[in-house]
C-alpha cells in the first residue's frame, strides 16, 4: 500500500478538523493550487495548524487605486482600449480605469510570505516577484492595464483568473461566490479568449504575464478570504460560498 503524501495527509487532517467555513477551502485551495503540494502542505502544518488559520496571510485585501497621471492614463488607454478583462467598452456609471496587476510588497520579502510563496509559486515567478516589488514596478506600462471599475474591483476580489499560453490566453471565472457575485462577471461568459498584445499597434509594453499569471494563482484563495471576511463581519449572512468546475481546469 502506498505511504499517502505529505498532502494528502495534510489534506486528510484538514477535513477532520471541523473547521469555520471557510477556513478549511480556503487552505485545500492553497494546498491543491501550489506548484509543490508538499512543501505547501508542511507550510500550512506549521504556520495554521499550530497557530490557528490566518488568513491574512494567505490572501490580503488588494485595493483598486486608479493611476492619476494623465500621462500614464493616456498611454494605456490608447494601448488596450477596452476592458482587457471583459472587451467591454466604459459607461458613465462603469467607466474604464488604469489601475495596477501587481500590487507593492515589502522588499526584501519578509521571511513568511517568501516561504509562502517558495511552495505556492514556480522558481521563475517567484525570482520575478522578488524582483518586481519597488514602487518604479508598481507605475511601469507593463504593470498597468485598462479595466472598468468593476471588473477590477471583481479582479482584486479574485473573481477572475487568467490561463496565459505562449500564443492565446483566456480569462475565466472564478467560481467560489456568496451573496455579492458581481453582475459584471455574470454579464460576460465563463471562459473567454482575450488579447495581452498592444492594441495600438506602436509596440509599447503589453500588460506583464508574470504579474497575471501570480494573481491568478492566488485567485480561489482570495475568494475564500473574502468569504470569511464578510461572515466574520456578518456571522448572520446566508452567505456560505459555493464551487463549480473550473472551465478551465475541469
Amino acid at each position: 500500500m502506498d505511504t499517502p503524501s505529505t498532502a494528502d495527509s495534510v489534506l486528510t487532517i484538514i477535513r477532520r478538523a471541523n473547521l469555520p467555513h471557510p477556513d478549511g477551502e480556503l487552505l485545500e485551495h492553497y494546498i491543491d493550487d501550489s506548484v509543490d503540494q508538499d512543501q505547501a502542505a508542511n507550510y500550512v502544518l506549521k504556520t495554521y495548524m499550530r497557530d490557528g488559520v490566518g488568513k491574512g496571510d494567505v490572501a490580503s485585501d488588494r485595493p483598486t487605486r486608479p493611476i492619476r497621471d494623465r500621462d500614464l492614463v493616456d498611454k494605456i488607454t490608447r494601448r488596450d482600449r477596452t476592458c482587457r478583462l471583459t472587451g467591454l467598452r466604459g459607461t458613465f456609471l462603469d467607466p474604464l480605469i488604469v489601475v495596477p496587476i501587481f500590487p507593492i510588497l515589502d522588499n526584501p520579502l519578509r521571511e513568511p510570505l517568501r516561504e509562502l510563496l517558495c511552495a505556492f509559486l514556480s522558481p521563475t515567478l517567484r525570482d520575478w516577484v522578488a524582483a518586481s516589488s519597488s514602487a518604479e514596478f508598481q507605475h511601469s506600462p507593463g504593470n498597468l492595464w485598462l479595466l472598468r471599475k468593476s471588473a477590477a474591483a471583481a479582479f482584486a476580489q479574485g473573481y477572475y483568473e487568467l490561463l496565459i499560453r505562449e500564443h492565446e490566453s483566456f480569462v475565466s471565472t472564478t467560481f467560489v461566490g456568496g451573496d455579492d457575485f458581481p453582475r459584471i462577471v455574470d454579464r460576460r461568459a465563463a471562459l473567454r479568449l482575450i488579447s495581452l498584445d498592444d492594441q495600438s499597434g506602436s509596440g509599447k509594453l503589453a500588460p506583464d504575464r508574470s504579474a497575471l499569471e501570480v494573481l491568478s494563482r492566488f485567485a480561489n484563495s482570495v475568494r475564500w478570504s473574502y468569504i470569511a471576511h464578510n461572515l466574520a463581519a456578518n456571522p448572520s449572512s446566508s452567505s456560505r460560498g459555493f464551487l463549480f468546475p473550473n472551465p478551465v481546469t475541469g
